[in-house]
């Protein structure tokens, strides 16, 4: 698997969340919290994957970004099923 650097989802989820605001709060919200533990992640550990950073086992930011991960991935599928039933 290749190993993304943290921005990249950092910005995808945080695209997601400004998308969502007027559709779904819950969503957004979620969204919105995802990507701020994955974008101070990203500017914690320029340049490394989420993999990356959960294997060094840094306690400060590992159990956040443990939990941002499905997280942003449930909101990306909630997004995604949202827009399908729209069209």
């Amino acid at each position: 698997m290749v190993d993304v650097p943290l921005i990249a989802p950092a910005v995808v989820v945080l695209i997601i969340a400004a998308l969502e605001w007027d559709g779904s709060a819950a969503v957004a919200l979620s969204a919105l919290a995802a990507g701020l533990v994955l974008t101070t992640a990203a500017f914690a550990y320029p340049g490394l994957s989420a993999t990356q950073v959960l294997a060094a086992g840094v306690d400060l930011i590992a159990y956040p970004l443990a939990a941002a991960r499905p997280i942003a991935l449930a909101c990306l599928l909630a997004f995604a099923v949202r827009r399908l039933r729209a069209a």
